[in-house]
């Protein structure tokens, strides 16, 4: 048995009441007495009156304590198979919690050492970058559409819910020697990643996009909204070129937190393709299996869905996700 200041009081507190039970003291007089409540008084008085002793009542009090609190949650090996198969897919804990309802969010991470989860994985931090002087910006494209313009026009655009404007950017290779582009679906988050061989030019860039938006399947309306590289200069030959309505606007100098979506989708993109790596040693066909397998991840901000369930529930595609070809896969 215990033997703390707690144990102790008590072992004080229950002898005072054993000898006002005894001489059959009121209850008023015992909590005068021993310093207690009447009711607590009554709830001894009670055990002595069934022939407890002090000993039997400290033994049972400390059972109680015992059983206090909540009981501790185990995960059936099966399910801790299948949250580390989703964390290799690229699943966060807070996804898979929404989507399996196993356990909550903070059981999984408190159990991260339970089931061998590399926390520094699941938990990406990164130092903020400094905020460049749109000053200090060197070039800029001409005749340029206003991302303000585009959320007059398009109230929609801000609440997600239309299909048809896309976010685009470039991801450069090591020594500025390979170059990615990068487009993000807003309503869907779909991603989808392009390669661009001849490199950061303006002229090839504008091609290649031309390239795939003339070949997706979706009649309707297309913006796109890019940052100020000068790689999308040629915005104006890309809106005559693709043969849909098809508007191109541009972010504000040194604001990446407008294109919010694009720039967290090529942060994911990194994780496989680095900084250090020559961009050009990867095929459309890799590419596209990585961009689809984002767009098969649930995500919080599309309540638990996956992209492409929100893509099929918008406009009844399964997929826009095509070969550099243009063939889908």
């Amino acid at each position: 048995m215990s033997t703390s200041n707690y144990t102790k009081d008590l072992i004080r507190v229950l002898s005072i009441i054993q000898v006002s039970f005894e001489n059959k003291l009121s209850l008023r007089e015992c909590a005068r007495n021993s310093g207690v409540c009447k009711n607590k008084v009554s709830f001894y008085y009670k055990y002595f009156l069934y022939g407890f002793s002090i000993n039997e009542i400290l033994v049972k009090h400390e059972n109680n304590l015992k059983k206090r609190g909540r009981k501790r949650i185990e995960l059936p090996i099966e399910t801790i198979s299948y949250i580390n198969t989703k964390l290799k897919d690229g699943w966060s804990l807070d996804v898979i919690a929404q989507r399996n309802k196993t356990s909550s969010k903070s059981t999984l991470y408190l159990r991260g050492n339970e089931l061998n989860i590399n926390m520094k994985q699941t938990h990406k931090y990164r130092k903020k970058k400094k905020k460049k002087d749109p000053n200090k910006l060197m070039g800029k494209v001409k005749d340029m559409k206003s991302i303000h313009e585009r959320d007059k026009t398009f109230p929609g655009v801000k609440n997600n819910t239309v299909f048809g404007h896309f976010e685009g950017d470039t991801i450069i290779g090591s020594n500025h020697s390979s170059v990615l582009i990068t487009l993000a679906e807003r309503a869907t988050k779909c991603m989808i990643i392009l390669t661009s061989i001849n490199g950061k030019y303006a002229y090839y860039i504008k091609n290649r996009i031309v390239s795939y938006f003339n070949n997706i399947p979706y009649k309707d309306l297309i913006t796109i909204t890019f940052d100020q590289g000068k790689e999308f200069a040629y915005h104006k030959e890309m809106e005559k070129e693709v043969n849909k309505e098809f508007i191109v606007y541009f972010s504000d100098a040194g604001c990446p937190g407008q294109r919010g979506l694009c720039e967290n989708n090529n942060s994911l993109i990194r994780r496989y393709l680095p900084k250090s790596s020559n961009l050009n040693k990867y095929s459309q066909n890799y590419l596209n299996q990585l961009a689809e397998k984002y767009n098969n991840i649930p995500r919080k901000s599309l309540n638990y869905k996956t992209p492409n369930e929100v893509l099929y529930e918008l406009t009844g595609l399964k997929s826009i996700i095509y070969d550099y070809k243009c063939n889908k896969i």
